[in-house]
């Protein structure tokens, strides 16, 4: 298990709409597990994250620094960041997700070129992404440089075709963490090529553990999931038949569907 194994400070919770100087959402914290940290605020440094360590498997989401500093980013001078994602964060004078940090290793990180084992920058394809909106009139979508913009929060759970699924290190999760953030069970695994790191179910990237037969990420088997299941219905060799496979035979038939209709409404 990785160093953060112990003495858990945080671990399954929701950090958000704090503001502070500095450090927006925790400030000189340890351990921070199956967290989403979203829109939160600071005028200098780490609007999400900042002088923590152990940042495992947590989703940080639209936090913003408004001073114009270029220390800014949404998590600064943290280290031991794993099988997290990292996206949409704002700050005034640079598109850095990351400042001062220790590389970072199997996570999803908007424009990150800095390297490191198993990081990726690509969309983490959530289910239904976030917006910020007019503080006046919420059909107007602005830009998180508004100081007046109001958040409105997407679901960022995974959808079936995201890259962050089976894409973590399980080495990285402290022993005893054995759910996300809504409680499903932390491994389970999808029919796809794990791009992640020990053996199969590998861990997915973010606060959200993916479930087969939700496609759509929303947490709740329905007529939503049911649908993509009749889209792909018969088709055979098809891979992961575009996430609608369930049962891992490269074909979409009576066997999926069992598997489906054994779910059925169970979510949240």
């Amino acid at each position: 298990s990785s160093s953060a194994a112990s003495d858990v400070y945080k671990r399954q919770s929701l950090i958000r709409d704090n503001d502070a100087g500095e450090g927006g959402g925790l400030y000189g914290c340890m351990n921070i597990v199956n967290c989403a940290i979203i829109n939160n605020t600071t005028q200098w440094l780490g609007s999400g994250l900042e002088a923590c360590s152990g940042i495992i498997n947590c989703t940080i989401i639209a936090n913003r620094t408004f001073r114009d500093n270029p220390n800014g980013g949404a998590v600064a001078y943290s280290e031991e960041i794993y099988n997290s994602i990292i996206w949409g964060n704002y700050a005034v004078s640079t598109t850095d997700q990351l400042i001062g940090c220790t590389t970072p290793a199997y996570c999803c990180i908007q424009n990150w070129t800095g390297g490191g084992t198993g990081n990726i920058s690509t969309d983490p394809d959530f289910s239904q992404n976030g917006r910020w909106v007019d503080s006046i009139d919420p059909n107007i979508v602005v830009l998180p440089s508004d100081p007046g913009a109001l958040w409105v929060d997407g679901n960022y759970r995974l959808r079936s075709t995201s890259p962050c699924l089976d894409a973590g290190n399980n080495t990285a999760v402290p022993v005893g963490i054995t759910t996300d953030l809504d409680g499903f069970s932390r491994f389970i695994d999808v029919c796809r090529a794990d791009t992640g790191v020990g053996p199969a179910p590998v861990v997915d990237l973010g606060a959200y553990e993916s479930r087969p037969g939700d496609y759509d990420g929303n947490r709740l088997i329905d007529l939503g999931d049911f649908s993509m299941l009749a889209a792909h219905w018969l088709m055979t060799g098809c891979g992961d038949c575009g996430g609608a496979d369930i049962i891992c035979d490269g074909n979409i038939d009576m066997s999926d569907l069992y598997e489906l209709a054994a779910s059925w409404l169970t979510g949240i």
